[in-house]
């Protein structure tokens, strides 16, 4: 064999192996390519697992990023977040994460925040009770309330305890926190009723409904029937037989001002059981409600009728606050609805009757309406006869052929057979 034969053909088959190889290269990057890049079309910076390139080199091209965390390539606010455990939504966290890849942000279960507080070097605070929103992540001061009612003695004020969690009792009260603190001065720590500032209400007959809206406001329970307003019937009904327990609600004695007598409050009312000079119970009263003037005794609300064009006749009713004078536009008689309220020659509707043939004899009915129904229609009026004292239309009813004006109830007629202009009968 010849020895540039084999050469040559070794050489030719090495080119080809070569060149597949850099066609494999070419084809399929990411088989034999060191670095692996992303799609991130919405430029969140998360890349779709799902549309990869291959690079030799490290870093990605325009575009693309390292990562293949995305779920929504195509909603940029759709990425992995790290969500904390905030049981008690006290802005701070126990530390449990969780990830979650959504759009719009919702919880992805409740008790979970994005934005846990944290110290002044980014670091997080870490909630030493996460189920209790007044446990943080610091040692705080507890005050003892024995009675539950988020008022403190002295006593307690001066001997807190210091520590993160709250203390636990077995005597039946409670460790608060200074912000839950309403009061350090109560007078009776072992009574939920007696503290600072507190509303008493007179129940002389113990029915639970007071006998006076006007508390006595002091810390111990005053001398005598008197309740705070969780021990009574709520909300509060002034009761005007205080001496008489009455197991039924009584009626709450409203009272509406009626400065000037005219039977029309202007919304202003009283809860009492005494008379009242200018005031008026609900069925004294025309209404409790809309007296534009309560010093002027004619200006009331008043119903009126819409006449804009003055012909007396309306074009709907309205109720308005005026005096002795009626507002320009309106009436307060009418004599009936207007077909148009803008001219003064046009109001009541008329009365129509078909009469195509204009022989004085319409067929149908008669119809009332502002402007003619149709073709034919002439306009039914009624006089009257002076003879018979009686309404006359100036059309009468019953045209047998209202297409044909020598054709009516009007006609008379006779037999003449032989037409010599003489006839028979009657």
């Amino acid at each position: 064999m010849n020895k540039n034969v084999v050469t040559n053909k070794t050489v030719f088959m090495r080119k080809n192996l070569l060149l597949a190889i850099l066609m494999l290269l070419l084809i399929s990057p990411p088989l034999f390519a060191q670095f692996i890049c992303y799609e991130d079309e919405d430029g969140d910076g998360f890349g779709n697992p799902d549309v990869s390139i291959g690079q030799s080199h490290a870093g990605c091209p325009l575009g693309f990023v390292s990562n293949n965390s995305d779920c929504n390539d195509d909603d940029e606010d759709a990425y992995p977040r790290t969500w904390y455990r905030d049981a008690d939504q006290d802005g701070l966290t126990d530390g449990t994460t969780t990830t979650f890849c959504n759009n719009p942000i919702i919880n992805p279960q409740a008790g979970y925040t994005l934005n846990p507080s944290r110290d002044s070097n980014g670091n997080l605070l870490i909630d030493c009770n996460d189920h209790d929103s007044w446990v943080n992540s610091l040692t705080q001061s507890w005050y003892y309330d024995h009675d539950n009612d988020e008022h403190i003695t002295p006593a307690s004020l001066s001997n807190p305890i210091f520590q993160c969690q709250r203390p636990g009792d077995l005597s039946g009260g409670q460790w608060i926190a200074l912000l839950q603190v309403e009061s350090h001065e109560d007078c009776n720590d072992n009574n939920i009723h007696e503290h600072p500032d507190q509303q008493w209400y007179i129940d002389a007959d113990g029915d639970r409904y007071p006998g006076s809206l006007t508390p006595i406001v002091q810390c111990t329970r005053p001398v005598g029937s008197y309740f705070e307003a969780s021990e009574l019937h709520t909300p509060l009904i002034l009761d005007c037989a205080d001496q008489f327990a009455n197991p039924f609600a009584p009626n709450q004695p409203i009272i509406y001002k009626d400065a000037d007598n005219d039977g029309y409050g202007d919304g202003t009312f009283i809860i009492t059981c005494a008379i009242t000079p200018g005031y008026k119970s609900e069925n004294n009263l025309t209404a409790t409600s809309g007296d534009c003037n309560d010093d002027e005794i004619l200006v009331f609300p008043k119903l009126l009728y819409i006449d804009n064009d003055g012909d007396r006749y309306d074009a709907g009713t309205v109720t308005l606050c005026y005096g002795a004078d009626v507002p320009f536009g309106y009436s307060t008689t009418t004599y009936g609805t207007d077909c148009n309220d803008a001219d003064i020659s046009i109001n009541a509707p008329k009365r129509w009757v078909l009469d195509a043939d204009n022989d004085g004899y319409y067929t149908g009915v008669i119809i009332t309406a502002c402007t003619s129904p149709g073709n034919g229609y002439v306009i039914y009026t009624e006089i009257l006869n002076v003879g018979c004292g009686c309404l006359v239309g100036n059309k009468k009813p019953g045209d047998c052929n209202d297409a044909d004006i020598s054709i009516n109830p009007g006609l008379r007629w006779v037999i003449d057979a032989d037409n010599d202009g003489y006839y028979t009968g009657v």
